[in-house]
């Protein structure tokens, strides 16, 4: 069996010191205009709201949105958010590996790619991991992978593997800080 082609943006598996995952409400601008899907990355901007982030290596990120907010019609004032400092998620890869070693990936920064696309009938996010961008090296990748969670017959090998991640950086966690 093939692995699944199916995107659904970031899913927490764990949340804070390995419990249920959890949200909290975060601001947003009134009358908001554009799509926030969920399981898509969000941060924060300057101006005292949170956004959507729609570049493959975000900034000042605070998490990712645990509800779909759409584009008109909506009066929401806030959005229920997953902390990027304190969950495990889950992604699908946008396509195969090159290697059936799980170790060869572990570990590993990997950017995003579809970060603004989603769907407006299920209200999830059409993100996924660029796998063609993943290097030890990549410390602007906002994520690390950290482990496959395939199902039955599906292999690392294959395309769209689905992978457990977490964030490297954020605006409440930085991991490449010197002194």
């Amino acid at each position: 069996m093939a692995n699944k082609d199916w995107a659904f943006g970031l899913q927490p598996v764990t949340g804070p010191h390995g419990g249920a995952p959890e949200t909290v409400r975060m601001p947003l601008k009134a009358s908001y205009g554009t799509a926030i899907y969920k399981g898509q990355i969000v941060h924060w901007a300057f101006t005292g709201y949170i956004l959507p982030n729609a570049v493959t290596l975000p900034t000042n990120v605070v998490g990712v949105a645990g509800e779909y907010h759409p584009a008109s019609g909506s009066t929401q004032t806030d959005l229920a958010v997953y902390s990027a400092a304190d969950h495990k998620f889950l992604i699908q890869s946008d396509g195969g590996t090159t290697s059936t070693n799980r170790a060869s990936y572990l570990m590993l920064n990997v950017g995003v790619t579809g970060q603004a696309a989603g769907s407006t009938i299920t209200g999830l996010s059409g993100m996924e991991i660029a796998f063609a961008g993943i290097s030890s090296t990549a410390t602007n990748a906002p994520l690390r992978v950290i482990d496959f969670r395939l199902q039955p017959g599906e292999t690392v090998g294959g395309a769209n593997p689905n992978c457990l991640v977490e964030f490297v950086h954020g605006f409440y966690r930085e991991s490449d800080v010197t002194v």
